[in-house]
């Protein structure tokens, strides 16, 4: 799963496994802070056919930080009994997750990047019309987004253009910590400095 969401597709995979593993279910993310603790928490749901909200407080109690807000909206909704079966009894059990191509990556990136903008233009704030745009959330989804395709699609790629990543990451959680601290200003020359990155990567590689 990744931090914007925990889609029907990974819920019914996580439900068969907690049907069909014949001991205790081990669940992992890259930090263990966030998407595995979540994704845990749907396994318990599933396991003593209880609601995800319940669950959900006590990842609260245990102190998990509540940073990716799409993630627990997931899972407080969760309701393992209206699963919908068929789903559930086709769900894909992937010996190996293929995190798919830079290309694909990047056509999230710009979702990603579009979203970011519209709260910038709003002053940091919510876009109008769009009360479930939270800069905080899209600012941290932004250097996430970064992060995996720095750990896991860049190697092989010329060393300028690892650089450029290795940058733009590095501005995008500068960004996501202004935003934060409230700090416009500082947010608004992070965010620059990623966009500058990325012009000058996409005009070396892409146009």
């Amino acid at each position: 799963i990744g931090y914007d969401d925990v889609s029907p597709e990974a819920q019914a995979t996580l439900a068969r496994v907690v049907r069909e593993a014949p001991g205790p279910v081990y669940v992992h993310c890259h930090h263990g802070k966030h998407r595995g603790p979540v994704a845990a928490g749907f396994v318990a749901a599933c396991a003593e056919g209880i609601d995800g909200a319940s669950v959900a407080e006590r990842l609260a109690e245990a102190g998990y930080p509540r940073s990716y807000e799409a993630l627990y909206r997931d899972l407080e909704s969760f309701d393992p009994a209206a699963l919908d079966e068929r789903m559930v009894e086709g769900a894909a059990l992937a010996e190996v997750v293929d995190p798919g191509s830079l290309a694909s990556a990047m056509a999230e990136m710009d979702r990603t990047w579009d979203r970011v903008r519209a709260c910038r233009d709003a002053g940091w704030a919510s876009p109008p019309g769009h009360p479930d745009v939270s800069p905080r959330h899209e600012a941290r989804i932004l250097g996430e987004r970064f992060r995996e395709m720095n750990r896991l699609m860049v190697e092989g790629e010329p060393e300028d253009f690892r650089a450029w990543m290795a940058e733009a990451e590095r501005s995008a959680w500068a960004m996501e910590e202004a935003v934060r601290a409230g700090d416009a200003p500082a947010a608004d020359a992070a965010l620059a400095s990623v966009r500058a990155t990325c012009v000058a990567c996409h005009r070396a590689y892409r146009d």
